[in-house]
């Protein structure tokens, strides 16, 4: 925009930078203004400058702030207090030291030289020092010139430092020599960025655009976008209707979608020409009712995606297009480690018979907001109100900022969940951080939780499942189990993933690899006899797990993709084997319920 010779900046890793918006920023400049006093936020991080963000690894949600090509800052939440806090670097301190005097301490000469060298700043080294300081607060230290060479974090109160005269007064952070302050002139603006970026911004749409032709041809099957209303999946949907014609979009209505991304995807689509093309399917109360079953979602066990998210959209590809087809999907390589990984083409085994092709894999969150903007494409309303991602309002991905912005502006869900989640936990006795800190994210805890927390990992197995007890007679080995109360029709269906059922006069019968499986009208199942005692345990694994799919059915339609023979519908919210079953188990080898409500190490099915 000014002309000159770009500068890179070196972001902290992934380095997917995004314009700063909204209440995001506004909260950050709340945040420097209880630091620094009344109206310094908007003097450093005035409305006339682009301000980037930079989400950088953190326990919960923390930003890197970058102005004028330089990094300003870093700002961190706090789960406990819920606040923000925001501890500057060099540049950014001194650009605060014109704005404001507090936080401030002056060292004396022969101090500056030994924190050049990575000691810590002594008290006994000190000028002056802004007597509102407190321990624990982020400080700037000035050498005798009034030039900031370091930040960190106070140990003890400004009267303190100047009275005591001994100890460490401030723990260093970062320290080097005082910086030239290289503050651009203001008055730019986002489209400003775009124009400027036009170059940039064509080159990566017409490689987009080339991608999409070019595997629509190498696929002769049906083409889709899934839409979310995120940006990536915006800018996915404005390149592919401009490379083709002929496509459809795909939206799954979670159940807990924010109201705000239904009426945005009702809008985008509308202005784009394209309401026509939509094919959508709504799973209604089926994530609150999985809670039961599966516990709170966690970022180690996402049941909450194949439930309601993947499974669905399986059942939706399998009414619109009766079998494979083709998705454009707005994935980016700098989004985790996970989707960096994969590939521009993919196939998901949670969704058979989709493609998903990834045309803006390479483009960073900033190529995807200037290219919106470019487009004259309204984003999703969210990401103004101060969510930095945009999915399902409870993902376990998210971070606890994130949860606690959800309890303000949209507090009856948040209650809904919470309270959930916190019944949950009741029953199984956790602790109160648990819930607090949000601990219900992993089931494996992670390390920052420390060792006294490791007793509560993985707390929740609410199935009910069969137990098998082993007896021998003149024939062979025999598995015996009470099924107790059980929905007869429910296993009996089930059990034709195993071999063809025979139900009459109140037995249910069948068999797998030469062993005889019974249901007696008791409720008792009994499988043998046989000689070959592992064998008779395998199949009993998997007779115990269709048990545990006929009871806990959640109907996500996993295995309705997953069936060849198109075998299997979703009747009244649950899955049935149809006629045309040909007993292969193949729907019993991804399904959530035995994924994640089963503790077992291995599925029997593979």
């Amino acid at each position: 925009m000014c002309g000159s010779d770009t500068e890179e900046v070196p972001l902290t890793p992934p380095g997917d930078a995004y314009p700063a918006v909204g209440s995001s920023i506004e909260t950050l400049r709340a945040t420097v203004d209880a630091a620094y006093g009344q109206g310094v936020g908007a003097n450093f991080l005035p409305e006339d400058k682009l301000i980037l963000f930079n989400s950088i690894p953190f326990e919960d949600r923390a930003i890197e702030v970058v102005a004028d090509g330089r990094i300003l800052g870093r700002t961190f939440y706090g789960p406990s207090s819920r606040s923000w806090a925001f501890k500057p670097t060099i540049q950014g301190a001194s650009r605060l030291a014109q704005l404001s005097e507090r936080k401030r301490i002056q060292a004396d000469g022969g101090a500056v030289g030994p924190i050049l060298r990575g000691g810590s700043l002594l008290a006994a080294g000190i000028l002056s020092a802004d007597e509102s300081i407190q321990p624990g607060d982020e400080v700037s230290v000035a050498d005798p010139e009034g030039r900031v060479f370091s930040v960190g974090s106070a140990r003890m109160s400004g009267r303190e430092m100047l009275e005591h005269r001994r100890g460490m007064a401030a723990k260093i952070r970062e320290a080097g020599h005082p910086q030239e302050q290289s503050i651009l002139p203001g008055g730019q603006s986002w489209d400003d960025a775009a124009r400027a970026n036009e170059e940039v911004l064509k080159k990566r749409e017409e490689e987009a655009i080339n991608f999409v032709r070019r595997v629509s041809l190498s696929y002769d099957i049906p083409k889709s976008v899934a839409f979310s209303g995120g940006k990536d999946s915006l800018c996915t949907l404005l390149v592919v209707a401009k490379a083709i014609k002929d496509f459809k979009v795909l939206f799954v209505d979670t159940g807990i979608e924010f109201p705000e991304t239904l009426s945005y995807t009702e809008l985008v689509l509308e202005r784009m020409g394209l309401k026509d093309r939509l094919v959508s399917k709504s799973v209604g109360e089926r994530f609150w009712q999985a809670m039961k079953i599966f516990g709170p979602p966690a970022r180690d066990a996402r049941w909450c995606c194949k439930v309601c998210k993947l499974g669905p959209t399986t059942s939706l590809i399998q009414e619109a297009f009766g079998g494979d087809c083709l998705t454009f999907v707005g994935q980016r390589k700098y989004e985790s480690q996970q989707r960096f990984g994969r590939g521009r083409i993919s196939h998901n085994p949670w969704v058979p018979g989709q493609v998903a092709a990834s045309p803006i894999r390479s483009w960073t969150a900033l190529h995807v907001w200037l290219y919106a903007i470019r487009e004259k494409a309204e984003m999703n309303p969210l990401y103004y109100r101060g969510y930095g991602r945009i999915g399902c309002m409870v993902c376990p991905s998210g971070e606890m900022a994130e949860f606690h912005l959800l309890e303000r502006t949209h507090p009856e869900t948040a209650k809904r969940f919470l309270s959930d989640i916190e019944a949950h936990g009741q029953r199984n006795d956790m602790p109160d951080d648990w819930l607090r800190l949000g601990l219900w994210r992993w089931r494996q805890l992670p390390p920052w939780t420390g060792e006294k927390m490791r007793e509560f990992n993985d707390p929740f197995a609410s199935t009910e499942q069969v137990v098998f007890q082993e007896w021998r007679t003149d024939s062979g080995m025999v598995l015996d189990a009470q099924l107790g109360e059980c929905d007869r029709l429910r296993v009996a269906n089930a059990l034709n993933a195993l071999g063809r059922v025979d139900d009459r006069n109140g037995r249910i019968f069948t068999t797998h690899s030469g062993i005889p499986m019974e249901v007696t009208a008791e409720g008792r199942m009994v499988l043998g006899p046989c000689q070959n005692r592992d064998l008779l345990w395998e199949v009993g694994r998997k007779a115990a797990y269709c048990m545990v799919k006929a009871r806990y059915c959640v109907g996500c339609g996993t295995c309705v993709g997953s069936c060849h023979r198109k075998a299997i519908e979703i009747i009244d919210g649950k899955s049935w084997i149809g006629g045309e079953c040909t007993h292969c188990a193949s729907c019993t080898k991804l399904c959530p319920v035995l994924t994640w409500a089963v503790r077992e190490p291995v599925n029997p099915f593979g």
